[in-house]
């Protein structure tokens, strides 16, 4: 119960060193409200909200290395795995919080423009991106924080947003892949039919299979994480 308060404070300190996040945030929101309206594509909110969530979720990287706030940490009562714990925690608020925004934002342009015909077919469409966006979010972290702790931000300044967009094309790597030209790709042939018919009967069953597919890979690059920032001298 202590090292939970520990690492609640640690996540707090994150929030104080970050200044305002909430401001940041909602700059992005409104910047996916005005494309996302201009383009009338629910799913390209969710997609746009999930980008946008992990561009911003590393200034806190930046913010400490520029204030030395990792020296700082080291002289507080707090122990390294707590901080790394900590760090995850506040990413996760703010990716959580982004894509609860882009959801609604997604769930209104379908409503306001009429892009379904039901509300239905309109939940058998965005839990299926929804769940998906969130493993996206989980990936870029689960990859570019265990880096940053290691290296430090400013030595991977390219290197997030890189993945960031790597990380978004492994998504369509299983819808591109062919067995030849002129035949449909495996996934199309030997999986599509199974996944539609799940998604269709079991909605919300997506959301909770990205919900533990994405905490899967935050808990792995979690313990990666606190084994690297373990051994580093700050």
């Amino acid at each position: 119960m202590i090292g939970m308060n520990r690492i609640l404070k640690s996540t707090r300190l994150d929030f104080y060193s970050a200044g305002n996040p909430m401001i940041t945030m909602m700059f992005y929101l409104l910047l996916n409200i005005l494309v996302s309206f201009i383009i009338r594509n629910p799913l390209y909110a969710l997609t746009t909200g999930a980008m946008l969530a992990s561009t911003s979720n590393g200034s806190i990287f930046i913010i400490h290395e520029r204030n030395h706030g990792g020296k700082l940490y080291g002289i507080l009562p707090l122990k390294r795995h707590e901080v790394v714990i900590g760090r995850y925690i506040y990413g996760m608020i703010i990716g959580v919080i982004n894509l609860v925004f882009a959801y609604i934002l997604a769930f209104s342009i379908g409503v306001i423009f009429h892009m379904y015909s039901s509300f239905e077919i309109m939940n058998t469409c965005l839990p299926p991106m929804a769940a998906m966006m969130f493993i996206y979010y989980c990936l870029v972290i689960g990859t570019s924080y265990p880096m940053s702790f290691a290296m430090g931000y400013k030595s991977l300044m390219s290197i997030p947003i890189v993945l960031i967009y790597l990380m978004f094309q492994l998504f369509a790597i299983p819808f591109l892949y062919t067995m030849n030209p002129s035949s449909p790709g495996w996934f199309a042939r030997n999986g599509q039919h199974f996944l539609m018919q799940l998604i269709n009967k079991y909605p919300l069953f997506t959301i909770g299979l990205g919900l533990i597919i994405g905490l899967t890979i935050i808990v792995i690059s979690a313990a990666i994480a606190c084994a690297i920032y373990k051994r580093k001298e700050i």
